[in-house]
């Protein structure tokens, strides 16, 4: 094994600032020896990943630099680290098949330079594991897993990550005996304290099973101020993912969405959307499909196919531009105000809306920045989409759903007036 088992295991306890230090060290040692610096290199990105850092861009340039020297080196052994990293980086980003392609090239590489059951190959197979699981689904990740922890060289660190993820697996599948076994067997293994805020999330996740929400809750919130006390983010443990899928078993979709935001992990927001169209919240269903399509994910393509064909149609949409009343088949809707029923007009009247248009003529800018305007209106499509899906995304830029008929009353503006006039007359 050419990794550094100690490095490893600082970083698997999170103890970050001993790995760091001796990740420094080693980099200064290995100043002349490029396969060292390559191999600190892959500590370090290793190291970026625990401690969430893996999108920042200081995350991205040592994989870069990383790559770099595996292209000077031309070295089997190298190059599988770099592409280990960099498939871990398509991971995070939710990009999955480039994600598998790095890990299978990179595990072919390892087969040429090192034995098939060390240290470096059982990891990756965790990986593969994990982009298996979202790819394809949590029935077809669990054998995988249960083979791993088979493997000689399958650590304590690696063992409780790969009954962790069984463990959300059989949560998932709703399998409560199962996922019990898993959070006994993770309770015989756990080794470390920082680990107290896992089994804190692991029993919320048992009450969600059993349906005790409130306790639920309680556990996650707990387990948010423990993180705090150890000075950890509440990115490092997903917290508002854990929120997002307690309110989501509850069925309460509108508190589900305070908890996702255009930053939130695109697999997770696929397996919430999921929950909601499962359960007739049919408004997500446009940002579902483009999702699961924009990322290539099996199971969840498959998935939106099968919400298009049980999914009601639509129907009529009158707007009333001057009371800001929407009304949905006869049926008053809530929570709609001045920019949602503009936003609904806009689209009435337009054949596409781009985001641009969308920050001039509903948010007063004259200007559209990505990091600004993206979350506003990123919620505001969610806020017209609540009841259905009215507003859907085509290549970027928004259109009425083709199933809606809408028609626009008490309007001031002449241009929107005419062309209102047109979508009233396909009612006559």
């Amino acid at each position: 094994m050419r990794l550094n088992k100690e490095i490893l295991e600082h970083i698997h306890t999170g103890r970050y600032q001993k790995a760091q230090d001796l990740i420094e060290k080693h980099l200064e040692e290995a100043a002349d020896d490029r396969e060292k610096t390559a191999i600190a290199l892959f500590h370090l990105s290793w190291l970026q990943h625990g401690r969430g850092q893996q999108l920042t861009e200081i995350g991205v340039a040592t994989v870069a630099q990383l790559a770099s020297l595996a292209i000077d080196l031309n070295d089997n052994y190298v190059t599988a680290l770099a592409l280990f990293r960099r498939g871990a980086i398509s991971f995070c980003k939710g990009r999955l098949g480039q994600a598998k392609v790095d890990w299978d090239n990179a595990d072919l590489l390892f087969s040429k330079s090192i034995e098939a059951d060390s240290y470096e190959v059982v990891w990756l197979k965790y990986h593969l594991a994990l982009a298996i699981r979202d790819l394809h689904g949590y029935q077809f990740a669990i054998p995988k897993f249960q083979e791993i922890i088979t493997l000689k060289s399958c650590s304590q660190d690696l063992r409780y990550k790969i009954i962790r993820e069984l463990f959300f697996c059989y949560c998932y599948l709703n399998e409560y005996k199962s996922a019990y076994q898993c959070f006994e067997n993770l309770e015989s293994n756990s080794s470390h304290i920082n680990q107290e805020i896992d089994f804190q999330i692991f029993r919320a996740h048992l009450a969600i099973l059993k349906k005790n929400y409130r306790s639920a809750r309680k556990l996650v919130l707990k387990a948010i101020v423990s993180a705090r006390r150890l000075g950890f983010g509440r990115d490092r443990y997903d917290f508002n993912f854990h929120l997002a899928y307690l309110y989501a078993q509850k069925n309460n979709f509108k508190k589900m969405r305070n908890f996702i935001s255009y930053t939130t992990d695109p697999i997770y927001k696929l397996q919430l959307f999921n929950i909601a169209l499962e359960n007739g919240d049919f408004s997500v269903l446009p940002e579902f499909e483009t999702l699961a399509f924009d990322l290539g994910i099996t199971q969840f393509i498959e998935k939106a196919h099968q919400h298009h064909k049980s999914r009601p149609g639509l129907g009529s949409l009158v707007v009333n531009a001057k009371n800001l009343t929407v009304t949905f088949k006869n049926r008053k809707l809530l929570g709609y105000g001045q920019k949602e029923v503009n936003f609904l007009i806009l689209l009435g009247t337009s054949t596409a809306v781009s985001k641009i248009r969308v920050t001039r003529e509903i948010f007063g800018d004259n200007f559209y920045e990505p990091t600004y305007h993206d979350p506003k209106i990123y919620r505001l499509v969610c806020a017209v989409n609540a009841a259905a899906p009215f507003a859907l995304n085509r290549n970027g830029n928004y259109i009425l759903n083709p199933a809606t008929r809408m028609a626009v009353l008490n309007t001031d503006n002449e241009k929107i007036k005419i062309a209102a006039g047109k979508i009233a007359a396909a009612f006559k």
